[in-house]
């Protein structure tokens, strides 16, 4: 009987969407999700996304020796996008960082855990030692990013001041690859 069962895996688990690397054809579409994020996903962006002519740039111009760029599409619109960001320089090359964004119409927590699953491989693949992310202490993406496996680096009480005039916790999450992974891990 169990042998039966068996008989069907392995399945594929379908999100209703499809995942692949931005391409320079979707700035419309980068555009048009950009625009409808919340205030909240711009807490740790270090640019601002308010000009349509720099997300356009953006998607003609992607340095995959530097970033990566996953987007998830639902029909013809972008719905979730995870970067990946290897760092340039000698002391911090073996450092990567990666964001997931999702749309506030699509949150879903298999999304948010298959975009941050896919960028880990993308560092391990990339010889990295670790990944880091900066989040916001009480939220969802906290949660996903410790499911996947990182851990805290360090937190800053009250130092991210929201739209509602509320302080929050910074707070940087890691995850190691390969030797000293456990080391790492012991330290924090």
């Amino acid at each position: 009987m169990i042998k039966i069962a068996l008989e069907e895996y392995p399945q594929r688990v379908e999100l209703m969407c499809d995942v692949r690397p931005m391409r320079s054809v979707d700035g419309v579409l980068l555009c048009d999700f950009m625009l409808g994020l919340e205030p909240e996903d711009f807490l740790f962006i270090k640019e601002q996304f308010s000009c349509i002519s720099l997300f356009m740039d953006w998607c003609l111009s992607v340095d995959l020796d530097c970033n990566l760029p996953l987007i998830a599409l639902k029909g013809e619109s972008i719905v979730a996008m995870g970067i990946f960001h290897q760092r340039q320089g000698c002391s911090k090359r073996p450092i990567g960082s990666l964001e997931v964004l999702i749309d506030r119409h699509h949150r879903d927590i298999a999304l948010e855990h298959l975009l941050i699953r896919s960028l880990v491989e993308l560092g391990k693949r990339a010889g990295l030692m670790r990944l880091e992310s900066q989040v916001v202490g009480s939220s969802s993406k906290y949660d996903a990013y410790r499911d996947a496996g990182f851990y805290e680096l360090s937190r800053r009480k009250d130092f991210v001041e929201d739209e509602q005039g509320q302080c929050r916790d910074s707070v940087l999450l890691g995850i190691s690859f390969g030797v000293g992974a456990q080391a790492s891990r012991a330290l924090n």
